[in-house]
């Protein structure tokens, strides 16, 4: 286990920012926070990395008290934290430095072309797009020292379009890699894709956590002849563990079945189904219901 967070609780001038959190992260996720601003999202990131102290309550990152200097954690700050008037290159060698790692002008370029920003090596951070600045931050956070977990917040901050698919693929690619990942983020829709695990952070408290598995579907919308319609109603809720609703000649069904499963039973009835619709889950849809506005 790479977090373990017992009842953490943070107060800033008797109000609780964190109210109780109980967290785990465990090697080989993509974990992600989910919450509006102010949900508690940055101030648990901060504690787990002892950038601040609980006001109670018990937290250990690979067993150790947070910080501890022998653990390979990288991490993306929500800010832009780079020095405005050094350029790319010399961002990156002081981040070495500041790691105390040795690093060559071919590892550098190499970096830099990774990164897409090549052509930017001797131009001022200062002159950046903000898209440039947030890739050059993942750099100095993830190429300069091996790191087995990455803490992210709000990465997709100044992304463009590009960026996030960028983005995606590059956090795959380190978790194949072993890298674990926490990270928190209001983007819902631009990283459930990439996700293996959520918690939803509402008020200083965990609403709602899970495993993720981006393809599950939550129904299907079935479409018959007019004259099956009500005979595969009534068959469909005799099976068990399924939810049917019948409205405006939609036949919404919610199983744990399969596709092909759903169309076995079909033509085990001798009904041939004019359409069948996969209605996707939505961790967008999730996230609303669990805050109540859905």
């Amino acid at each position: 286990m790479i977090i373990n967070a017992q009842n953490i609780i943070k107060n800033y001038k008797n109000k609780a920012v964190l109210n109780g959190i109980n967290f785990k992260v465990n090697e080989g996720e993509i974990h992600a926070i989910l919450g509006k601003n102010g949900a508690g999202k940055s101030t648990f990131i901060k504690v787990s990395l002892g950038l601040i102290f609980p006001t109670s309550g018990e937290i250990a990152v690979y067993g150790e008290k947070p910080g501890h200097k022998n653990t390979k954690i990288g991490y993306l700050s929500e800010n832009i934290t780079l020095y405005p008037h050094l350029t790319a290159k010399e961002n990156l060698k002081v981040a070495a430095y500041t790691a105390d790692e040795k690093i060559s002008d071919s590892r550098i370029s190499d970096i830099l072309e990774r990164m897409s920003l090549n052509n930017l090596g001797n131009k001022k951070s200062i002159e950046f797009s903000l898209g440039m600045k947030r890739r050059l931050q993942l750099a100095m956070a993830t190429m300069i020292k091996e790191v087995d977990f990455l803490i992210l917040d709000e990465p997709t901050n100044g992304l463009d379009i590009n960026g996030l698919i960028w983005l995606k693929s590059y956090l795959k690619e380190l978790n194949k890699k072993g890298v674990s990942i926490l990270l928190a983020s209001h983007s819902i829709l631009d990283l459930q894709e990439s996700i293996t695990n959520y918690s939803i952070f509402e008020n200083g408290i965990i609403a709602k956590e899970g495993k993720w598995i981006n393809d599950q579907s939550q129904g299907f919308e079935i479409k018959v002849d007019k004259n099956d319609e009500i005979r595969l109603v009534n068959i469909l809720k005799h099976i068990p563990k399924q939810i049917v609703n019948y409205d405006k000649a939609k036949i919404i069904l919610n199983t744990e079945m399969n596709f092909k499963e759903i169309n076995q039973l079909l033509f085990k009835e001798n009904i041939i189904p004019e359409n069948i619709t996969i209605i996707k889950n939505s961790l967008e849809k999730v996230y609303l219901e669990t805050i109540g506005e859905l």
